[in-house]
């Protein structure tokens, strides 16, 4: 991916931003439901075998936008309030 697409940005389009694969390990879920509380716009870039589960529990606030390509998803980037990532805690 060519960095010199990402720029430093102080617009906010009022929107919260996931860019992940949807598999169970990334934790997709637990941001759906953190959203589906809290109301706030979600945007979700991905695809993967957990998209259809993870939309059926979206509410209206929740918007899945599939693969996006450089160009489009360094605009998204820019107009985000945050980038959400859900990290995964292995214990041993």
């Amino acid at each position: 991916m060519d960095a010199s697409l990402f720029q430093l940005s102080e617009k906010d389009d009022n929107y919260f931003l996931i860019v992940s694969a949807l598999v169970p390990y990334k934790k997709v879920q637990i941001a759906i439901e953190a959203f589906n509380k809290t109301g706030k716009k979600l945007l979700v870039v991905g695809t993967g075998p957990e998209s259809e589960k993870l939309k059926s529990l979206a509410k209206n606030n929740i918007k899945f936008l599939g693969w996006r390509d450089n160009n489009e998803l360094a605009n998204l980037y820019a107009g985000c309030r945050a980038l959400i990532f859900q990290a995964l805690r292995i214990s041993g």
